[in-house]
């Protein structure tokens, strides 16, 4: 069960693993092209299916050209029998492409991936704003009601939200936590808090600035108190806050909402999140298989896995975030385990960023990648005299 497998073998590996990782970060290049013209409201790339499928040909000659051992094998055996599927029930090729680019990361060097997509998000995302400033493309000024009790007048700088530019935030957060391993202590803490409550007075996105904060906390807190204690509670929290958006998001996906004061109180506060799914995503939808109904704009992320994709893909998809959880906790990757939190937090509150067109947007699938990268470490804790993860 140990040895490994690899379909092009009579190949040199060193070529082999060249060739792959050039073919990898070419298909992320690609991904990354489709996603920072995707968040602009006013131009999208040509031919961006084309696209997608170039770079999932790229992740599968990856995979040809890469080493698995037998009981690997199976689990993509498996994995691409449910992408397989999800694509032919419902027509969404989100599933087997997610499955594909995980598969092909499989020992990568991430250091250049990572800091590349944290470069060309910012940069794009200052090009976006720019245009929009001068009236050049895309709206600066979004005013129509959000469904919060009224028009509200929020800056999208050019993009499809508002909620969107302030997520961008928190995402390039991520990326250079990943990079830097911290923000510097309570100096940098308190700059990126004043940035996040500026872009919040901008976009009134209290999604964004509760994630963004909650990123920004954990990481101060971690700089200064890198215990491995810590780790456990992080797993804990996480745990039961994960299944707690699920059983939250069940309830409100079997009962019409608003019925309890507790129940008005969740939703006013997720700004009719809950209601949403009551409405739009019942529970008599949720079949084992993908269905037909793909849910675009269900903010729910949790609804709409597995109203969309069935709940053998749910149930997939929840273990596989529980894992990388365990992995945080057993390798003491603290910062590793305060991403995930937010990300759940993203996932649930806001998922048409996350679950979005491009693979990159999903924050899971970055912490995925670092997990399975050759030249980033995942193992953290200072008692051990070991490095935080990040990129050297």
């Amino acid at each position: 069960m140990n040895k490994e497998i690899c379909l092009l073998g009579f190949m040199d590996k060193d070529k082999r693993e060249k060739l792959g990782y050039y073919l990898f970060f070419a298909g992320i290049m690609l991904e990354l092209l489709v996603m920072v013209t995707d968040n602009s409201a006013y131009y999208t790339i040509p031919y961006r299916g084309r696209i997608l499928q170039v770079a999932f040909l790229l992740f599968f000659c990856k995979i040809l050209l890469s080493e698995y051992r037998i009981y690997e094998w199976l689990v993509i055996i498996g994995l691409g029998f449910l992408g397989t599927i999800s694509y032919l029930a419902c027509d969404d090729k989100y599933v087997i492409r997610l499955v594909v680019l995980l598969i092909a990361g499989k020992g990568i060097q991430l250091r250049k991936i990572i800091i590349c997509i944290c470069l060309v998000t910012l940069a794009s995302t200052v090009i976006i704003a720019f245009f929009s400033f001068f009236s050049i493309s895309g709206p600066l000024v979004d005013i129509r009601n959000y469904g919060r009790g009224g028009v509200e007048t929020r800056y999208s700088f050019g993009f499809n939200h508002a909620n969107n530019i302030h997520s961008i935030l928190w995402y390039l957060l991520v990326l250079m936590l990943l990079i830097k391993k911290n923000v510097n202590g309570i100096v940098g803490g308190i700059l990126l808090t004043l940035a996040n409550i500026g872009l919040y007075c901008l976009t009134l996105s209290r999604t964004g600035l509760l994630i963004t904060e909650m990123l920004i906390i954990g990481s101060v807190w971690l700089y200064y108190y890198p215990f491995k204690k810590i780790n456990i509670l992080l797993y804990i929290f996480s745990d039961a806050f994960y299944f707690g958006c699920i059983g939250l998001t069940v309830h409100s996906a079997k009962n019409s909402i608003n019925v309890s004061r507790i129940e008005a109180f969740f939703d006013k506060l997720l700004t009719g999140r809950l209601q949403m799914v009551s409405e739009n995503a019942g529970i008599a939808k949720w079949q084992l298989l993908p269905g037909v109904q793909v849910l675009e704009h269900l903010d729910n992320g949790i609804a709409k896995i597995f109203c969309t994709y069935g709940i053998i893909i749910g149930a997939v998809f929840s273990v596989w975030i529980i894992y990388l959880g365990y992995v945080s906790y057993r390798r003491g990757a603290h910062i590793f385990g305060v991403v995930l939190l937010t990300s759940m937090c993203e996932l649930f509150m806001e998922s048409t960023f996350v679950i979005s067109e491009s693979l990159l947007c999903n924050t899971f699938v970055i912490l995925a990648l670092v997990m399975m990268s050759t030249d980033m470490s995942t193992i953290g804790g200072k008692e051990n005299g070991i490095q935080e993860p990040g990129i050297s």
